[in-house]
């Protein structure tokens, strides 16, 4: 196809050169692309990473941060939000029946675009279910994120309370991992990193993974 590795292919909901959604001037349901295009990459514009340490008096604090910027992953928990109807966007208009924001229908006689102002979704239940949720581009998440990967705070015992045991040196501590994470504003579904398909050729496909999971633990290091 010419188009870059990790490209997202599909037909998503048919706009206009102003970027608004083009509908049905019958059912006010949008209309499908007629022919199928490139949505983005799962690959981000940039990767990076933050470490730093702190010592002082035998203390070491230590921590990571690592993030992305761009880039998209297709999010299965997002269809099936929309089409059980327990994402916040379906509340939109109380779940009555509404005109879909910045919407237009094509006048036949002209071939111009008119602003839709009386056409409403023919069932709000039907859109989200039928017409929203099966539509596999608007379900492509922006995958940009920032996370706390690690921290941990180490202890040396000073020499004098050790010398009089076999050990040079006894370090302990405390490590806590995936502490905390900042999604883009869109995914409030999952986490960016998840890939249902595990480490091959296929990344990006999010399908219903649970949350990533933080982690805790303590340690003692000795050296003899």
């Amino acid at each position: 196809m010419g188009k870059p590795y990790g490209s997202f292919y599909g037909s998503g909901f048919l706009h206009d050169s102003l970027g608004r959604v083009v509908v049905s001037g019958t059912t006010g349901y949008p209309i499908t692309e007629p022919t199928a295009r490139t949505y983005g990459t799962y690959f981000p514009d940039w990767t990076g990473s933050f470490f730093n340490s702190f010592s002082y008096r035998g203390f070491t604090l230590t921590a990571l941060f690592d993030g992305r910027k761009g880039g998209l992953f297709y999010s299965r928990t997002k269809s099936l939000q929309t089409f059980t109807g327990t994402d916040p966007l379906t509340l939109y208009n109380d779940r009555e029946n509404f005109i879909v924001p910045n919407s237009v229908i094509l006048d036949p006689t002209t071939g111009k675009y008119n602003p839709n102002t009386t056409v409403k979704v023919q069932s709000a239940q039907n859109y989200w279910t039928s017409v929203y949720s099966p539509n596999a581009m608007v379900n492509l998440v922006d995958a940009s994120f920032l996370k706390l990967r690690e921290v941990s705070l180490m202890y040396r015992i000073p020499q004098s309370v050790i010398h009089n045991t076999p050990f040079s040196a006894v370090q302990v501590g405390l490590v806590g991992r995936n502490l905390w994470i900042k999604t883009a504003k869109e995914n409030t579904y999952s986490d960016p990193e998840t890939s249902s398909f595990g480490t091959g050729n296929a990344q990006g496909y999010e399908y219903g993974s649970i949350p990533s999971v933080r982690s805790y633990g303590a340690n003692i290091r000795i050296t003899f």
